[in-house]
């Protein structure tokens, strides 16, 4: 029995669908479906019904899946203990990371931790602001750095580590000043929407009702660099942080600031209340700052 095939069997509990957990763990349905089928035959029994109406757990399935919750949990505990009392060979922390901070503002506060630490080592989840808050509660990271999100993060220890304007992205923004522009004088052109914690959309709606215009958004989705990519297509304007004006250089895209107050992110670092603050995490805060 290996390791894997019991977070295999947590994932299809969880998601009550084989497609849908493959997708979450990211393998391959079948990969998934084999490991399943050895899991059974090595404990002789049968652990999921599969029906139309979706996947459930067998008797036998509840019971093991009881099991497997325990033994995972405690692996969890055992390596985060070593971990944050230094016990492992090199100083080393798994993080949970919201993919548009994982490509902007990770590389630069890990430049900082590689000048200060011998050989540490850093493992990486990325995820959408909300399925981070899901890998804490699983101890499956130390930590998770990420976006205000609109959800409930009471049970967590939250740590700001700074703010972030928005900015608008285009291949020719000559006809806008280059102060920047107000939310209000673009609701006419056709914009392509981040739907991030600020809920931008809504915001975008409630200005054109009062302006009386059709809101055109031809694209939205959840990853900024898919977003940034779709601008250089000429398809519209892209409202995204200004954390991605490097790589909006880079796809060759211009960009003007928002100047609208009420859009400002919030960056934040985000614990277990009882975990005690990892060594490599005060690193990265102390490297971030000075970024």
């Amino acid at each position: 029995m290996e390791l894997y095939q019991l977070k295999y069997l947590l994932a299809i509990a969880e998601h009550k669908s084989y497609g849908e957990a493959a997708r979450f763990i990211r393998v391959s349905q079948p990969s998934l479906s084999i490991q399943v089928r050895r899991l059974e035959e090595e404990l002789r029994c049968r652990l999921f019904n599969r029906t139309s109406k979706g996947v459930t757990l067998t008797p036998s399935g509840e019971r093991v899946l009881q099991s497997t919750r325990r033994i995972l949990s405690e692996i969890g505990d055992l390596r985060l203990d070593l971990e944050s009392k230094n016990l492992t060979s090199s100083p080393s922390i798994r993080l949970g990371v919201q993919p548009m901070l994982a490509s902007t503002i990770l590389p630069e506060v890990m430049k900082s931790i590689i000048k200060k630490t011998d050989r540490p080592r850093i493992s990486v989840i990325e995820r959408s602001n909300a399925l981070l808050p899901e890998l804490l509660q699983k101890k499956e990271v130390h930590a998770c750095l990420m976006t205000q999100p609109s959800g409930n993060l009471t049970p967590f220890k939250v740590d700001s580590w700074g703010s972030y304007g928005y900015a608008l992205y285009g291949k020719n923004l000559k006809s806008f000043p280059t102060k920047g522009v107000r939310l209000e004088s673009i609701i006419q052109q056709p914009l392509l929407l981040f739907r991030d914690p600020l809920e931008l959309e809504s915001i975008l709606h409630t200005l054109a009702k009062k302006q009386n215009i059709f809101l055109s958004i031809p694209f939205s989705c959840e990853h900024a660099l898919t977003l940034l990519e779709m601008a250089t297509t000429g398809l519209g304007y892209a409202i995204l942080p200004d954390l991605l004006l490097k790589k909006s250089k880079e796809v060759k895209l211009q960009s003007v600031p928002l100047l609208s107050p009420s859009l400002r992110g919030e960056i934040i670092m985000v614990q277990r209340k009882e975990e005690e603050e990892h060594p490599l995490l005060i690193k990265m805060k102390n490297g971030f700052q000075k970024e």
